[in-house]
């Protein structure tokens, strides 16, 4: 039996969802009956149905007969020089690129630390109130922890909302360069143009600072008022992978990273959250995340990558934000 706990950002209430995972789709299963979405982050690719049997709310929520599933998988770690090489190869090709202007590259981080799941899980509730926490567990993703700030998109009767999330200041840094602004152009031109092609007339808002844990975000906000013909999954088809997750162009900055990062990324920078019905949607991107096993946890960062970048810097950033969720999360001795 698959399950997942989730929270959604601004809000206090904690809910639970168990059921089946349905033969794995390459779309949303439209109608009227509550699901969670899992989506990997390779352009696409399917998205799991976690179709709902039973729901529990706060105290309600049987957090003592949970069973975890793990699944026990190798990740090489990168140590400094080889991500700093890997940032450095990047920024070599877009240099030599007409097109090329942004490659988001990540890293998974494997270690032994064991945690307290659930007290994690409510410890990340705590630390990042506007964001979307979730803990999911089942036969086929394993088990899952994360802290999302970022929308990907969500639907409430005919209003459409979506954001454009990109750059990072850490506790201590109080100004925006022009990378950081040039890079939230990007990702809102490519929303901008995506929902234009689509027939979606968007408002915009921003950019602002968004302020997530000790972290802060350029944030931009889209809205728009749609009607019932309005077609979900090409929406989510065409978005996913964001180009704040991916590059820009996404198409070939995704290519790239299939072929020059050491590792799957499976659901991490994918998509994530619950589907209500038709009218009630909420999908975010799944970011703060980590992997838990039997062993130990491995976590995921990135850094969005120009020919500006500054290896050291880069690798600093996704080691920043490693540091950061770890910090929140409960530590054992033992399971």
């Amino acid at each position: 039996m698959a399950f997942v706990i989730f929270k959604l950002p601004f809000s206090n209430e904690i809910t639970y969802w168990n059921g089946e995972i349905s033969s794995v789709e390459k779309a949303i299963q439209l109608d009227n009956n509550k699901k969670f979405l899992i989506g990997r982050f390779n352009k696409g690719s399917q998205v799991l149905n976690l179709i709902v049997q039973e729901e529990k709310l706060n105290e309600n929520i049987p957090y003592e007969e949970l069973k975890f599933q793990f699944q026990n998988k190798e990740i090489d770690n990168l140590n400094k020089e080889e991500f700093c090489q890997l940032i450095a190869d990047a920024v070599s090709r877009m240099e030599n690129s007409e097109t090329l202007k942004k490659i988001v590259l990540s890293r998974a981080e494997t270690s032994n630390t064991k945690i307290d799941i659930i007290e994690s899980f409510k410890s990340l509730c705590t630390k990042y109130p506007n964001a979307f926490v979730h803990l999911l567990s089942s036969e086929i993703t394993g088990t899952w922890l994360g802290a999302s700030p970022e929308k990907f998109i969500q639907i409430n009767n005919n209003e459409l909302s979506t954001v454009a999330l990109a750059g990072t200041l850490f506790q201590g840094q109080t100004e925006w360069t022009k990378k950081e602004f040039k890079e939230q152009n990007w990702v809102e031109v490519h929303i901008e143009n995506t929902m234009k092609e689509l027939g979606i007339e968007v408002s915009k808002t921003g950019p602002d600072s968004l302020e997530i844990g000790n972290l802060k975000h350029l944030i931009t906000k889209y809205n728009a008022i749609v009607d019932s013909t309005i077609n979900i999954n090409k929406i989510i088809s065409r978005l996913n992978p964001t180009s704040a997750v991916g590059g820009i162009p996404t198409d070939e900055a995704t290519n790239y990273i299939s072929e020059n990062e050491n590792y799957d990324r499976e659901f991490y920078s994918g998509i994530i959250g619950p589907y209500y019905n038709y009218n009630k949607i909420q999908i975010f991107v799944n970011l703060r995340c980590l992997q838990i096993n039997k062993y130990g946890i491995t976590q995921y960062a990135g850094a969005g990558i120009t020919n500006q970048s500054n290896p050291e810097k880069e690798w600093e950033e996704t080691k920043n934000k490693i540091e950061m969720t770890k910090s929140y999360l409960i530590t054992l001795n033992d399971y």
